[in-house]
């Protein structure tokens, strides 16, 4: 192992360079008096990206705003190139997304800075990494702390320091810590794909008021005779609500999982979650595998399937639901619930003008289509494969963040070197 230093940003190695950020980037804002006003936006147009596109450190390129071509051609020095690196200086500040490909001409809003390396001492992707390092995140801190309005400016940049391996050490560590980031990305697609698939199937084989000699009429419209429909409470053994018991929470101990961090069949931002202690979480009814969380309101009617990990409190505006599975297969009722049928049955059952939610009673009430033995035998195994395929995807994601995580401090600090 080389030497190591003390420095202004900590122990470094001796051999690496401490240089001002302002000496080696390219950052470009939108002017102000160029600013644009909702107005001006356009149905068809060249793409535009604000900071409410830039998530997951990419660019939601399905919604972003559009322009006329003479508002994106009079600021040549924000239209985009590919390995841009975008980042928000207004509201949440700090985010970025890498600009890996560019799919269409784009430009950017009043609220996002275009950063680039123009030296060739700096690596564009190891820039990027620095950005989501602990380095870059102290800079964050101190501009939000005490901030009424937190905002960046392109000065912030200029006295701020950056370790600096030779070029080809920085190559390495970028493209290190760019495979564990494509395989993240490659898995979440994957996911995706899984998660589409399986509700595809599921609408595929189980619909309505296809009108046959053997329909029958119900209170949800024509299903076949031997199909039959029945409430959501007699589909469960457990219905878990802890809604208004407000918990203490501390410091370390198990997650409480709210409404706010359940979204599109997955737990996200887990590491905001509030914790209960180990002594709550042992008095209370625990999760188990296959039990389906549906948020309660803010919003209505999102859902996850709980496999692997079991270990979290169902906290603010979360039911858990067990399925009687001498009924039907728990995945069967979950992409039920997530099914058109399902989500308008659960919404015209909810209340609130503002806020939509629903109640318990009112829960117990929606109905539930259940097909013939037949039709459940053939389409639970390959339900049951897909859950189980999106798991072990989950669990590698995991991993693999948790590795990146770990690597990058230690790999932009000099304290693993890769040769």
């Amino acid at each position: 192992m080389s030497e190591r230093i003390e420095t202004e940003l900590g122990l470094l190695p001796k051999d690496w360079d401490l240089v001002p950020l302002g000496d080696l980037l390219y950052i470009k804002g939108r002017i102000g008096w160029k600013g644009l006003k909702k107005s001006e936006y356009i149905q068809e147009g060249y793409a535009i990206i604000n900071g409410e596109q830039i998530k997951n450190d990419e660019v939601n390129w399905a919604t972003v705003g559009r322009i006329p071509k003479e508002r994106y051609d009079e600021s040549p020095e924000i239209m985009l190139q590919q390995d841009d690196i975008l980042m928000t200086k207004d509201g949440t500040i700090g985010k970025i997304a890498y600009v890996d490909k560019l799919p269409e001409p784009a430009t950017v809003a009043s609220g996002v800075f275009v950063i680039r390396q123009n030296s060739e001492k700096l690596n564009q992707r190891y820039l990027y990494n620095y950005f989501r390092s602990h380095f870059f995140k102290h800079l964050i801190k101190s501009r939000t702390e005490g901030s009424v309005i937190p905002h960046l400016y392109q000065r912030d940049f200029k006295e701020m320091l950056i370790p600096l391996p030779n070029p080809k050490e920085q190559e390495t560590i970028a493209d290190t810590l760019f495979s564990i980031s494509r395989k993240i990305k490659n898995l979440e697609s994957t996911n995706e794909t899984l998660y589409n698939l399986a509700n595809i199937i599921f609408e595929e084989n189980i619909k309505l008021d296809n009108e046959s000699d053997n329909s029958i009429s119900t209170e949800i419209g024509l299903i076949p005779s031997n199909w039959q429909v029945v409430k959501l409470i007699d589909c469960l053994t457990i219905l878990i609500d802890n809604r208004g018991k407000t918990p203490v929470y501390v410091d370390e101990g198990i997650p409480a999982l709210s409404a706010k961090f359940v979204k599109g069949g997955e737990i996200i931002r887990q590491h905001q979650m509030n914790y209960v202690s180990q002594e709550l979480w042992e008095a209370s009814e625990k999760l188990q595998e296959r039990d389906i969380i549906m948020t309660s309101e803010a919003p209505l009617g999102e859902l996850y399937f709980v496999l692997g990990n079991t270990n979290y409190y169902p906290a603010q505006r979360v039911y858990t639901l067990r399925t009687d599975k001498a009924i039907l297969p728990p995945e069967y009722l979950y992409l039920w619930l997530n099914s058109r049928y399902g989500k308008y049955l659960v919404s015209r059952r909810g209340s609130g003008s503002t806020v939509q939610g629903i109640k318990q009673s009112e829960l117990k009430l929606v109905e539930v289509l259940i097909p013939d033995e037949k039709t459940i035998e053939r389409l639970t195994p390959i339900f049951q494969d897909i859950f189980k395929k999106r798991q072990i995807n989950f669990d590698e994601i995991k991993t693999l963040k948790h590795l990146r995580k770990t690597l990058l401090p230690r790999l932009l600090s000099g304290e693993i070197r890769l040769d």
